[in-house]
């Protein structure tokens, strides 16, 4: 017993002198002036910082002092991986956006926790690390450090993998509505363009569109090795997540489809409105100041096209039109606006856009002649509304596109 008791104290006695040993190293880390608040932590000593918490000897300083603080006061010995989550303590005290980047709802309670184990070692000295209610403490804290650490860790794996699926699946639809946009690619000349002119244009937007879809598919091919280099656990999470943003994506287009509904219906009201005894127009002058609207985005630099489209889309002299009641005038003017805006479209438009509008324009010519000023109101404002909204859509696809070309 005696033998037993005496191989025990010096077991202790040889713990005590390690952990001290251990200690009087991890003391000379803590001084270091990088890991000081007086240390100037900006983006520039960034990789400072990084360099020094990753650096191998600094690793097995940390882990021998933690090691051995654990073993004398008999507790499960800490991982080398573990020892390096407790080092980012550092990082939420000096770098917290960089842990912080996606509001991690477990960052708080880390940040809290990395305050109390600071305040610990801003105090910890020779003494205090052989006092048990001072280090049983402090290993209490950094478990529970640790703890939190790794459900932190899990939701910002969870918050990269969402933002990786999201970006996936938004470049899909991005890919489905550019096929879609150069599905009528051609065919059509321009009025008077000359063959050769033609051809050349045809071609250089044939090339632009490969590059486009070449850029298009190359970043979905980055996010898949992304992914997979997170791990196959990583991966199966991607796959979930994809499934359930597609989701998303019916239910948005269902959605849009319902919109559909009750955008037919909004037409129906407005067709009600000017067909009157006393028509109101009201609802075609707002449709108008919004054909301007977009028609200003399609050049937003150029004041000078800015004035003449508010020149020619004069909504007042229209209202003294109407309220002149002289059904010839009102149809002339109408018409000579529609005119111009036209005329805007086609200048500002897509050419894989000008077989289909060429198409309109033969309806609408029929229209004009066969059916009554109110219908033809209706189908022009009708087609030309999306149609703007597209030309200023594919406007910012391609200058954001651009950027990557």
């Amino acid at each position: 017993m005696d033998l037993d008791k005496n191989a025990s104290i010096i077991q202790l006695w040889w713990l005590e002198k390690k952990l001290i040993n251990s200690f009087n190293l991890f003391s000379k880390l803590l001084n270091e002036e990088i890991l000081s608040k007086n240390f100037n932590h900006n983006g520039l000593n960034f990789n400072l910082f990084i360099n020094f918490i990753r650096e191998v000897d600094n690793i097995e300083n940390f882990d021998k002092f933690f090691g051995y603080l654990f073993k004398y006061y008999k507790r499960d010995k800490l991982k080398i991986c573990d020892t390096k989550k407790i080092l980012t303590i550092y990082t939420i005290k000096y770098y917290p956006d960089v842990m912080n980047s996606q509001n991690n709802k477990y960052f708080n309670a880390l940040n809290k926790k990395m305050t109390v184990i600071m305040d610990f070692l801003s105090n910890i000295n020779q003494d205090l690390i052989l006092n048990k209610s001072y280090s049983i403490n402090l290993i209490n804290n950094i478990l529970n450090y640790i703890q939190i650490f790794d459900k932190w860790k899990e939701e910002d794996l969870d918050n990269l993998i969402y933002s990786l699926s999201n970006r996936y699946t938004r470049l899909q639809y991005d890919i489905k509505e550019f096929n879609k946009f150069i599905k009528f690619q051609d065919t059509k000349a321009v009025d008077n363009e000359p063959n050769n002119i033609k051809q050349k244009r045809i071609q250089e937007e044939i090339e632009y569109n490969n590059i486009i879809m070449t850029n298009f598919n190359k970043e979905k091919k980055d996010i898949v090795k992304k992914i997979k280099k997170l791990g196959t656990k990583s991966y199966n999470r991607f796959i979930i997540f994809n499934k359930k943003i597609n989701n998303q994506y019916f239910i948005n287009e269902l959605t849009e489809n319902i919109n559909k509904n009750m955008v037919n219906s909004y037409w129906d009201i407005i067709e009600g409105d000017i067909s009157r005894k006393e028509p109101d127009y009201s609802k075609v002058f707002c449709l108008l100041e919004e054909c301007k609207k977009h028609l200003y985005l399609c050049v937003k630099n150029r004041p000078d096209i800015h004035s003449d489209i508010n020149n020619n889309i004069d909504i007042e002299l229209l209202k003294c039109y109407m309220d002149s009641g002289d059904s010839i005038l009102i149809k002339e003017h109408i018409f000579n606006l529609f005119d111009y805006i036209n005329n805007k479209i086609q200048e500002f438009q897509s050419r894989h856009e000008d077989k289909t509008f060429i198409e309109f324009n033969k309806k609408l010519n029929e229209y004009k002649n066969n059916n009554s000023l109110e219908e033809t109101v209706i189908l022009y404002l009708k087609e030309v509304m999306p149609r703007l909204s597209n030309i200023v859509k594919s406007k910012e696809i391609f200058m954001e596109k651009i950027k990557t070309v």
